[in-house]
């Protein structure tokens, strides 16, 4: 969605010079802090002032209410800014996507308007949990991220409602067998999306045996977990806004959030997940995490 996203924007905005007989061309769009900014190049003495009266059309086209154009070698720059709710992951993975390790999930952008990503089977992470705010859409993000970097041969994720879950003990019996094994892939992800209503003693169980074995929670609590987590994403607004703590630091963030799936999408979303054990019943499965990054 992000590459149709840009470059819709960027022909609208190459339609807008056409249609004023202004030699030039938008080479692409760029990604800051609640900002997109297209680079414009213009041919050679096209004066500024003459792209600063399309403002309004630019505006129009990219819908927003006012856009800024300011001069850029020669060229111009055209930048709009973004609403709170709408600094898009897939824009984000655009941007960025090259740079992204395998199994690590994209957050939104910190302060210094870089992509905030977490390495999940890092040492120091391991287990996440976003707690209050908008915990649920950032935990969607996290697993949609993931799912967009990485085949279901190398992560795979299971989704849990609650607690009286009939998967609850799958779970426990597939990082059972893991150990028993000595195997830890492919890299497994336990999605909560509301931890409350999770068994604290099934997710100590996961938190304690399952990282060493390639298994790892990531939770949403509208409240602080009685669990101990390796990183906690503090929600510090209700327009996205968080705060990363981790043992000796902070970091703010702005979460990125999802775009409208279409059913095209939600269907490549439920065919990427891929639960385990393989004699699963996974029908009810699909469902549920569908429904979870559907945001039902």
């Amino acid at each position: 969605m992000s590459n149709v996203l840009l470059d819709e924007q960027a022909d609208a905005i190459d339609n807008v010079l056409n249609q004023y007989n202004i030699i030039g061309r938008c080479a692409g769009g760029t990604l800051t802090h609640r900002r997109l900014m297209f680079d414009v190049v213009l041919q050679p003495g096209t004066p500024l002032e003459r792209i600063e009266a399309l403002a309004p059309h630019f505006a129009n086209v990219l819908g927003c209410d006012r856009v800024d154009v300011k001069k850029n070698n020669g060229g111009a720059i055209i930048a709009k800014d973004i609403a709170d709710s709408r600094l898009l992951l897939s824009i984000i993975l655009q941007q960025y996507t090259t740079r992204i390790p395998a199994y690590t999930a994209v957050l939104g952008l910190d302060d210094n308007d870089a992509p905030l990503l977490l390495r999940i089977p890092s040492a120091d992470v391991q287990s996440t949990v976003a707690v209050g705010g908008k915990c649920k859409s950032l935990l969607k993000v996290m697993l949609e991220s993931l799912i967009a970097c990485n085949t279901p041969d190398d992560l795979q994720i299971i989704g849990y409602k609650t607690d009286s879950h009939k998967w609850t003990g799958d779970i426990q019996q597939e990082i059972t067998r893991r150990v028993q094994k000595d195997v830890n892939h492919p890299v497994l992800i336990v999605a909560i999306p509301d931890l409350a209503k999770f068994s604290p003693v099934v997710a100590a169980d996961i938190l304690s045996r399952g990282a060493a074995v390639g298994v790892y929670i990531l939770a949403a609590s509208a409240t602080e977990p009685q669990q101990k987590f390796g990183i906690t994403l503090q929600a510090t607004d209700n327009r996205g806004g968080y705060v990363l703590h981790h043992v000796s630091s902070e970091i703010p963030f702005t979460a990125a959030t999802l775009s409208e799936a279409s059913p095209e999408k939600r269907v490549k979303l439920t065919q990427a997940v891929q639960p385990v054990p393989d004699d699963m019943d996974t029908k009810g499965l699909f469902e549920e995490i569908e429904e979870l990054l559907r945001g039902n």
